[in-house]
């Protein structure tokens, strides 16, 4: 069971990650899901521990996993796009 206390401390938190999770929009790596599944439900989780400030630790480390994972760019590109790049006009004017 949940102390008040920490419920109190990490609800803000722990609303925002329930907020990213229900975002299709936002990606979820298994990695980050197994933290957050470890958090919310694990034995040994600081969720269920008295003291909410090692919860609140936790959860704001978690939401900032997740956070970075969703505002991360990625590019798939192939090999031969990355290295056949067009050189610019400016360049190529210079150069002529």
């Amino acid at each position: 069971m949940i102390h008040p206390r920490v419920s109190l401390a990490c609800g803000l938190v722990l609303s925002e990650i329930a907020r990213d999770l229900r975002d299709a929009a936002v990606p979820i790596d298994s990695e980050t899901l197994d933290q957050l599944a470890t958090f919310l439900g694990g034995p040994d989780s600081r969720l269920f521990e008295p003291s909410p400030d090692r919860a609140l630790d936790e959860a704001v480390r978690l939401a900032h996993v997740q956070r970075s994972r969703a505002t991360a760019a990625r590019i798939d590109l192939l090999e031969a796009e990355i290295t056949n790049v067009p050189r610019s006009t400016a360049t190529a004017t210079r150069s002529a």
